[in-house]
């Protein structure tokens, strides 16, 4: 089981040979919707460019010491601009669907 509460067999090989998950599943826990003016939603848009921004900084690194400072950065400031409570809402959604 991984972290999200999905097991083993909730994962198919599809038409083109890849792992995917079974369509039930995907039903269950994809698009979790946040509210228009939420805290929540409020911190995706404040995580979205900083995020990208890093993805292309990690890409013309010079090193593996960089990307790394660059990922415990990103991660800190993340975590002032309210991603865990982002994780802890979504896990929440989660688990209501689970029941």
């Amino acid at each position: 089981m991984d972290g999200w509460g999905i097991r083993d067999e909730d994962y198919i090989v599809n038409d083109s040979g890849k792992l995917d998950m079974s369509k039930e599943i995907k039903d269950k826990f994809a698009n979790i919707a946040l509210g228009d003016n939420s805290n929540e939603a409020l911190t995706v848009a404040k995580i979205r460019t900083p995020l990208n921004d890093l993805v292309v900084k990690a890409i013309v690194a010079d090193s593996d010491a960089q990307i790394e400072q660059l990922y415990k950065d990103a991660i800190a400031q993340f975590e002032l601009d309210g991603l865990s409570d982002l994780e802890k809402s979504v896990q929440a959604a989660i688990d209501a669907r689970r029941k």
